[in-house]
């Protein structure tokens, strides 16, 4: 009878897992609301004679920051001071030169930058090595395992409803697929805009966890995140009951007129939800995940940022407020943690965009 027992519960515990049931947290952290106390360690607003336009940031381990400005199409290098160190990848069809730059990962001592059809390495220093054919069709890298070896997934491009994550291997041609899902009910997609709009439109947002060599993904249009290994075997889900934050018609056509004032703003509106996504990033930081949660055309003021154990307790709520009046320039890749320090890019009343970094405090596990 025992033996019965302990069986019906792991089969119970078996079926929870896979039917995505998981932890539930109520809207309502566990250790209440903490506080980051940002203070200002450094801000730049050019690289060299050039102003920011429209960048986007990654920070490696030791605080080398790469911005890649989508106006100016080209990407600078700031050490860990803020001091500018290197343009490079100015847009062109030339070795290291870029077509159209998607993203920038740091690997061990390079740098590797996502062309539309290559992949370019650099050495930290900006310096350029190599480039790489890498056709990867609807989906795009997410983060590097080493320079050769890569996760990649589909974003936001879905085909029939369906995304996927998978394994790359650069040197053996080798594609291995890691999971299969589907972003839409019954893998139909929904009528919206052709293009990608972060903080509405439905996108798979991932964060890799290095020192266990796991991934935690999960689909913005619901509060979600599952944790698989690198074998695509699913080992936890864990979600949060969180009613959707409404977005007026006027905010998203205000929104819209920003990211193209000769646009049909109207008509595309139109078309678009009237809730936010619930988050358009997460990263894993010294044993705690934080999940950084969808904006668009509001909330530019503040950042809400949900912490979580790793096993998907809900532990903290924060909030970051820019200093002196600023706002978050939002972007995709516009705001990153970094041992003990937040890397944020912000725009003030005048359109000055610039790169600041915060020291914070943060949680201990």
């Amino acid at each position: 009878m025992k033996k019965l027992l302990i069986i019906f519960v792991l089969l119970l515990l078996f079926v929870s897992l896979v039917s995505g049931a998981g932890k539930v947290n109520p809207d309502k952290p566990l250790k209440g609301e903490w506080d980051l106390k940002p203070v200002n360690v450094w801000t730049v607003t050019e690289a060299g004679e050039e102003t920011f336009s429209r960048p986007e940031i990654v920070v490696a381990g030791d605080g080398t920051l790469c911005a890649w400005d989508w106006k100016n199409r080209a990407s600078y290098l700031f050490d860990d001071t803020g001091k500018f160190k290197k343009v490079f990848g100015k847009r062109g069809e030339g070795p290291g030169e870029m077509r159209w730059h998607l993203n920038t990962f740091f690997t061990g001592d390079k740098m590797v930058t996502v062309d539309m059809d290559r992949l370019h390495y650099f050495t930290k220093d900006g310096e350029y090595l190599k480039s790489e054919v890498s056709m990867l069709g609807l989906s795009e890298p997410l983060f590097f395992l080493d320079e050769n070896v890569f996760v990649s997934g589909t974003v936001s491009r879905f085909m029939d409803g369906k995304g996927e994550v998978a394994r790359v291997n650069l040197k053996t041609g080798e594609k291995m697929l890691v999971r299969e899902f589907e972003v839409f009910k019954k893998g139909k997609r929904r009528s919206g805009p052709d293009f990608t709009l972060v903080g509405l439109s439905p996108m798979v947002v991932t964060a890799y966890d290095a020192a266990n060599r796991k991934i935690y993904y999960g689909i913005s249009s619901s509060y979600v995140i599952h944790l698989i290994d690198m074998d695509g075997n699913l080992l936890d889900t864990f979600s949060m009951e969180r009613e959707k934050e409404k977005i007026s018609m006027e905010e998203k056509i205000k929104q819209l007129k920003i990211i193209d004032p000769s646009g049909p703003a109207k008509e595309i509106a139109k078309r678009l939800p009237d809730e936010l996504a619930y988050f358009h990033r997460m990263q894993v930081e010294n044993g705690l995940i934080y999940v950084f949660a969808g904006n668009f055309g509001i909330h530019w003021e503040s950042q809400r940022i949900d912490i979580f154990s790793t096993d998907g307790k809900y532990l903290y709520r924060t909030v970051f407020k820019p200093l002196d009046g600023d706002h978050i320039y939002f972007a995709t890749h516009s705001i990153q943690i970094q041992n003990n320090h937040l890397y944020v890019i912000l725009e003030d009343d005048d359109g000055e965009v610039k790169i600041t970094k915060y020291r914070i405090s943060v949680p201990k596990v």
